[in-house]
């Protein structure tokens, strides 16, 4: 299901296109991850949300923008633990470690691999 998304920002030199062409590592547009939180949000779906989050995380890492990254990624991770998703704890950690890693944040990479580590076995 493909939602329209009102452009506030459209006309020339807007940020339309740009919006339009940002898409996740397998080509879907990131704006449907958007909706589907919203979606999750209205249902009260907090293993939904959390999975969307760590989605949106993973997809600014791959654009380089980190500090969003890591705004998603935290999130997910608080909103996975609250809730007992482990599956969710693993992703997020997982996630988190590259985003330390990349951005040269060792330390904090490390002891999010480690807890990657702890959940997945």
């Amino acid at each position: 299901m493909v939602y329209k998304i009102l452009d506030l920002f459209a006309g020339a030199g807007g940020f339309s296109l740009g919006f339009e062409n940002v898409r996740d590592k397998n080509g879907n547009p990131i704006f449907e991850l958007f909706k589907a939180v919203e979606i999750d949000q209205i249902f009260k779906n907090r293993n939904g949300i959390g999975r969307h989050f760590t989605d949106i995380g993973s997809l600014y890492i791959s654009t380089k923008k980190y500090t969003e990254a890591e705004k998603y990624l935290l999130q997910a991770l608080a909103l996975s633990d609250s809730i007992g998703n482990l599956n969710g704890v693993k992703e997020a950690n997982k996630n988190l470690s590259e985003l330390y890693a990349i951005t040269e944040k060792n330390k904090k990479a490390l002891e999010h691999y480690k807890q990657y580590i702890a959940v997945r076995d």
